[in-house]
């Protein structure tokens, strides 16, 4: 425990001192060292996929991205009203899943070195001040939310496999693997990480910056474009061409996601009298809960559809972006 709170005192001070990073809930409670944090881009976000793809593919860290379990818990977090759920409910039933509003995840066991620990802390700040760079470099998916590097379009990921399909009794299946060269100095390779990632940077955004025309790309659906919250690749290749930099951050932050009114106390008002969703899954009466909770919402956002969105939304399901279990709505 000791350790844990060394770390969560450690990492708190240093990622609270980057304006870009917004460390959710709040930094006077005990706590175990699991964050989850948001990387401001002028007065929107970096997609949280997107971050987690970047702490991947640059580093080499693993960082869960989305909602998690957090349920009502993540709504407060986030700052999110009820009208902006029912609405991304709506969403979420059209396929612009992207639209779910989530965050980037990362752990820091007692058993991290603090060598590890601050290798990661440099990956994530260099994130917050130059992912952004990289933004030319990457699509969504609309449908599912994932951000992928160029050159992985189209592709599918691998198979996935398991232990239960090895056979080990077989001698003629059993062959060594063809493996990497072994790093021989760990910290010699994350240095090289660190700095071969600011020269991809520079030169990914110079080179989208080049082009005469960088595509938009427009995936969303024309009537959800008010829930965006996140920023689109060719905003932050014309906010280089413009300024030569980022956009300084705004004071409004637009879309549904408003982390401030969770530390300003605001969203609690929005959200009481709602149960846990422990409370929820043991009550029989939950879904019932949500149909008379969410009745007044549901009806008022109804209108806002789109004309070509054909599925009838049920009232329950437009919680399945805060509530989990967002499968049930496709």
């Amino acid at each position: 425990m000791t350790l844990e709170r060394q770390h969560v005192h450690h990492i708190r001070e240093v990622l609270g001192r980057n304006n870009h990073i917004v460390l959710l809930g709040h930094d006077n409670v005990d706590q175990l060292p699991v964050f989850s944090f948001l990387v401001r881009f002028g007065d929107r976000f970096l997609h949280h996929n997107f971050v987690c793809a970047l702490l991947n593919d640059l580093f080499g860290i693993q960082a869960r991205g989305g909602c998690q379990c957090a349920g009502p818990f993540g709504a407060r977090l986030l700052g999110l009203s009820r009208e902006h759920i029912t609405a991304l409910g709506y969403a979420v039933v059209a396929k612009d899943e992207v639209l779910k509003p989530g965050v980037a995840r990362m752990s820091f066991p007692y058993f991290a070195d603090q060598d590890e620990v601050e290798y990661i802390l440099e990956a994530v700040n260099f994130v917050a001040d130059h992912g952004w760079k990289f933004l030319p470099q990457y699509e969504y998916d609309p449908h599912n939310g994932a951000w992928r590097h160029v050159s992985r379009t189209g592709s599918s990921f691998p198979a996935k496999k398991y232990l239960a399909s090895m056979q080990l009794d077989d001698v003629e299946t059993v062959r060594a693997s063809i493996c990497a060269a072994p790093i021989r100095s760990i910290a010699a390779h994350r240095r090289d990480n660190l700095a071969q990632a600011a020269v991809l940077a520079d030169a990914c955004m110079e080179e989208a910056a080049s082009a005469e025309e960088f595509p938009e790309a427009q995936k969303l659906m024309p009537s959800h474009e008010w829930l965006r919250w996140f920023v689109y690749p060719h905003e932050a290749v014309a906010a280089y061409k413009e300024n030569g930099q980022k956009p300084v951050l705004a004071e409004k932050i637009e879309g549904p996601c408003q982390p401030q009114r969770y530390l300003d106390g605001t969203v609690h008002k929005v959200w009481q009298g709602v149960p846990s969703m422990g409370k929820m899954k043991r009550s029989l009466v939950g879904r019932f809960v949500l149909k008379v909770f969410m009745r007044d919402e549901v009806e008022a956002m109804k209108d806002k559809r789109s004309d070509d969105e054909k599925t009838v939304l049920k009232e329950e399901e437009a919680m399945c972006v805060v509530f989990g279990g967002s499968e049930k709505c496709q």
